[in-house]
């Protein structure tokens, strides 16, 4: 381990911290395997599987490969490089082995890519469905099935956002929002089994609340390391998102209008019957 610089997050145990923070973003891919449940064949017994079999072979992988490159340059040249790889590649002297390299990696790349639009679709989606967001969010291509409006806006988005905004600050934003949605499923974990534990599970977590805890520990830890900057990012767009929420989502979730209709003396709500899209 190269010792601490004498600041917080250069080297030492504080910078391998801040390293896996600033990386966490990667594990998006595998919790996108989860957004697709609803079309997976035994999808208690395959989600697991592949979940648990992705993330072993990945980490083997990972480790490897920062072996590999750590090996043909020295890490201090790869400092704020966008793309590491390329320039330890660049270094041997096989002009073939370059360019399938190189190949490889835009094949990488659009292949995560298209995994994460599929799953922050299929996300929208599913809470447009439960009338958190706009039906246009929810509303499917006649032909495809396939949330289409959905698809397209976060081409839209994710375009801009990768064409204007720095490429660090862009991971440390996402891998911050990744491990606070972690810690918030975590904490989901522990307050169902507490106030629904007759609730049919077709996903359990062995180990009792330890498993639950030790990830509510480790995701903070990370988020700790994540530079204050990043810090005021979440916060904005958490307050976005709760503004969103307070306007719109709260008032046409369709949990909240299920109660409300059970609430009412008898006869249908005033705006039963009117056609709503979907």
């Amino acid at each position: 381990m190269p010792p601490n610089t004498g600041t917080f997050g250069q080297y030492g145990l504080s910078g391998i911290l801040r390293a896996a923070g600033t990386v966490f973003f990667a594990y998006l891919g595998f919790d996108a395997i989860s957004t697709v449940a609803q079309e997976t064949r035994n999808p208690g017994r395959n989600m697991p599987i592949g979940l648990m079999a992705s993330l072993a072979i990945c980490t083997a992988v990972y480790i490897t490969f920062s072996f590999v490159l750590t090996g043909l340059v020295n890490y201090h040249a790869m400092i704020g490089d966008a793309a590491p790889v390329a320039t330890a590649i660049d270094q041997t002297p096989f002009g073939w082995l370059k360019a399938a390299v190189k190949l490889g990696i835009i094949c990488g790349f659009l292949s995560v890519i298209l995994v994460m639009l599929l799953g922050q679709s299929r996300i929208f989606f599913a809470m447009a469905r439960d009338g958190l967001l706009p039906p246009l969010f929810c509303r499917t291509h006649a032909g495809w099935g396939t949330p289409v409006g959905c698809h397209l806006f976060f081409m839209v988005v994710t375009g801009v956002l990768a064409a204007f905004l720095p490429i660090e600050q862009l991971a440390h934003m996402t891998s911050i929002g990744t491990l606070l949605a972690f810690v918030i499923v975590c904490v989901g974990v522990i307050v169902l089994r507490q106030r629904e534990p007759e609730r049919p599970r077709v996903f359990r977590v062995p180990g009792g609340a330890f498993i639950p805890l030790a990830g509510i520990a480790s995701c903070l830890v990370m988020m700790v390391s994540l530079d204050g900057l990043t810090w005021l990012r979440l916060v904005g767009w958490l307050a976005i998102g709760m503004v969103i929420y307070a306007k719109y989502g709260m008032h046409h979730s369709r949990r909240r209008q299920d109660r409300d209709r059970t609430c009412l003396p008898c006869g249908p709500r005033p705006d039963e019957g009117r056609v709503t899209g979907s």
